[in-house]
Order: C-alpha cells, then structure tokens, then sequence
C-alpha cells in the first residue's frame, strides 16, 4: 500500500513538472515565434530599403548616361552647324575672289 500510494504521488508530482516545463516550453516558443517575427519585419524593411535605393542608384546612373548622350548629340550638331557655316563662308570667299 506504501508504495501504490508513493508511485500515485510521484506520478502527480511528475505530471506537474512536466506540465510546468510544457508551459515554459510554450511560452519561450511563443517569445522565439515572436522575436523572429519582429526581425523577418525588420529584414524586410531593411530589404525594401536596400532595393529602394539601389533603384534610385539605377535610375541616376541612367539619367547620368542619358544626360552625356544628350550631350554628345548636342555637341555633334553643333559641329554640324559649324562646318556648315564653314563652308558657306569659304564658298562665298571664294565666289568674291573669282568675281574680283
């Protein structure tokens, strides 16, 4: 009888330990959960931010390109214009030499 009623309370005591290390296993996987929650926010702000800014850099590396060949094309007419009034100034130079 001794020993029914000494197994009857360890099996109580027992289920209790184990029921309170259930508990804090639950709750310390509540915590994680939640920790890891708040960092994948975190990361994906973080993520959102760093894509954010690599197109901002795209996007002023390709104004910065577009802007040198608006350039190129501006000088390149420019040359045109001139060569063009190059011409006309010898061709009229050499009109007055010929009527002279």
């Amino acid at each position: 009888m001794l020993n029914q009623s000494a197994l009857k309370l360890f099996a109580q005591n027992s289920q209790q330990t184990n029921s309170k290390h259930e508990d804090t296993y639950r709750g310390t996987k509540k915590f994680v959960t939640s920790v890891q929650a708040s960092q994948l926010s975190s990361l994906y702000y973080y993520i959102n931010r760093l894509r954010l800014l690599t197109d901002l850099i795209s996007s002023i590396g390709a104004n910065k390109r577009e802007s040198e060949r608006a350039s190129k094309r501006e000088s390149k007419q420019a040359r045109k214009q001139h060569a063009g009034k190059c011409a006309s100034a010898t061709q009229h130079q050499l009109a007055n030499q010929t009527t002279n």
